[in-house]
């Protein structure tokens, strides 16, 4: 996380973070699958923040806890397009929603 936020300061993006990881995952959800969960997101987020030309309107805020036993990840960015939508929900959901139902979690 460290690294994404040092290269999103580096792209004049600011960024809010916290993250409350537990010490032992849940067994459905790896460490691993959080890293690439996470890493996605910071990825597609500083991607979006990059098409805005005024440095000062790039954002990201991200919050990981844990929420009535389960793992709680929100994230928001700037971005300097709308969204793309399929089947009537914006693509980066429609990606997730697999991989949340596969894990019990909330869409």
């Amino acid at each position: 996380m460290k690294t994404f936020i040092g290269v999103s300061l580096a792209y004049g993006i600011a960024v809010e973070a916290k993250a409350v990881v537990p010490e032992k995952p849940d067994a459905a959800l790896s460490e691993t699958d959080i890293c690439l969960i996470v890493g996605n997101l910071m990825d597609n987020a500083i991607e979006a923040c990059m098409k805005i030309q005024q440095e000062g309107q790039r954002f990201i805020r991200f919050y990981m806890d844990i929420l009535k036993g389960q793992l709680y990840i929100y994230m928001i960015n700037a971005m300097g397009e709308n969204p793309k939508r399929a089947g009537g929900v914006y693509i980066p959901r429609a990606l997730v929603l697999p991989f949340l139902q596969e894990n019990s979690g909330f869409p």
